[in-house]
């Protein structure tokens, strides 16, 4: 992915971000309620991952960085993580759950479930008018150009590791991670509407066709 075309596209995160939206319950009620623990070195390797590469291009969500907890906890088959936002938790911080199974993966795996939720960190806190769906193609959106970001080997780790998990949203984060560099092939760097559209209509598509996802968001049609 060219420079410009990194520029282009965390534009286009800046612009979908700021939308004004009303917070819906990422809270989802089939998540174990179990013990959550912290695994401070996990944590650590994953924010410096994504300081390494988001620090110029995605600088709200470094931002959020020292003000939020990584906690890891066992959940259902089909979940990766969910958040509670600085402005309603009690410590005030914006707390991270992430699925457990992770803890002993790379740091790129949990850096790109952090950027999927930090996604709906910042759509909390600027008040996104977007339905649940939008708001997951925003997130999983965010995921491709997180991916894009990544050299050819954090590329590759990133893959090999959610490869290993079997459950539809892993699935969904390996497919969405490819989107993106395909669709600038495709439509051309330059052409930035042509492949931000094209994304944007792929991960739609992997989201309304995902059977967590249409029960988390009440998806009858």
């Amino acid at each position: 992915m060219s420079k410009s075309a990194k520029i282009i596209a965390i534009c286009a995160i800046t612009t979908i971000l700021l939308i004004p939206f009303v917070f819906i319950n990422y809270l989802n009620p089939i998540i174990h309620r179990l013990q959550a623990v912290e695994n401070p070195q996990a944590t650590k390797a994953a924010f410096v991952v994504l300081r390494e590469y988001l620090t110029d291009f995605y600088p709200a969500l470094v931002k959020e960085l020292p003000n939020t907890k990584i906690l890891y906890q066992q959940m259902d088959n089909g979940i990766e993580g969910y958040v509670v936002p600085a402005e309603i938790s009690e410590s005030k911080q914006n707390i991270i759950y992430i699925n457990d199974h992770f803890q002993k993966e790379p740091a790129v795996l949990t850096a790109i479930v952090i950027v999927h939720e930090m996604t709906h960190v910042l759509q909390f806190k600027n008040g996104s008018e977007h339905d649940c769906v939008e708001k997951e193609v925003t997130a999983f959106t965010n995921e491709a150009y997180f991916y894009a970001f990544l050299d050819t080997k954090d590329r590759n780790t990133l893959l090999y590791a959610a490869r290993k998990f079997e459950d539809p949203v892993s699935k969904m984060t390996v497919a969405t991670a490819q989107i993106l560099d395909k669709n600038i092939t495709d439509c051309g760097a330059e052409n930035t509407n042509c492949w931000i559209d094209a994304t944007k209509n792929t991960v739609r598509n992997l989201v309304l066709d995902s059977e967590t996802y249409r029960k988390n968001c009440n998806v009858t049609e």
